[in-house]
């Protein structure tokens, strides 16, 4: 019964001890609007108001390895290419007009197993950088490779 305690023991000082290394860097960062949250915030939706608009945003690599990406199934097109059109949602609007704009929309980014994690977070960033905080990260299986 003591080796078993010991055991035991050991385990629980490795779990507590490799979860103090855990901190914020090894996780997504995500910004939330000021004043976001809270029950305040979802007593004020208007019923009547629109539903958001959903944007789903898939990763992949392509022939040569290079990550691609398609805009609600669209073409494949180079990660670029969807990040600049991220951005291009809010970019000449009015910090008033921008936020009204970036809560109206969902963006859902579906990386498959082949992605490099960096592309992933580029994606991420980019919403993040043009005031798009409703971003979530979805999971698809593994297709066949684009063209």
């Amino acid at each position: 019964m003591t080796p078993m305690v010991d055991v035991v023991m050991v385990i629980l000082i490795f779990f507590m001890a490799s979860a103090a290394f855990m901190g914020n860097e090894w996780f997504l960062q995500a910004a939330l609007p000021a004043g976001a949250g809270g029950p305040k915030a979802a007593a004020k939706k208007d019923p009547l108001a629109f539903p958001p608009t959903l944007i789903k945003v898939g990763l992949d690599a392509g022939a040569d390895g290079a990550t691609v990406a398609s805009w609600n199934g669209e073409a494949w097109v180079g990660v670029d290419a969807v990040i600049e059109r991220v951005q291009s949602i809010t970019r000449g609007m009015s910090a008033a007009d921008a936020v009204k704009t970036a809560d109206g929309i969902e963006i859902t980014v579906l990386p498959t197993a082949r992605v490099p994690y960096r592309d992933v977070v580029r994606v991420q960033e980019a919403c993040e950088s043009a005031g798009l905080f409703k971003v979530g990260l979805g999971v698809t299986p593994t297709p066949a490779a684009p063209k």
